[in-house]
């Protein structure tokens, strides 16, 4: 069964659902971000969470 998956840029309506599904523990070992977007993202409350 052949299955197509689509790609789209991410619009401001969608980061609810993004922020959500990547830090979702089910999502984290598949969520891989660049040293740039990790430097530059701005911090949110469970930012900390990331050092413990």
């Amino acid at each position: 069964m052949e299955k197509t998956l689509s790609l789209r840029p991410t619009t401001e309506a969608d980061l609810d659902f993004v922020l959500a599904q990547e830090q979702s523990p089910d999502n984290r070992p598949y969520i891989v971000m660049s040293i740039l977007e990790q430097e530059y993202r701005p911090p949110t409350a469970t930012a900390h969470l990331d050092t413990l």
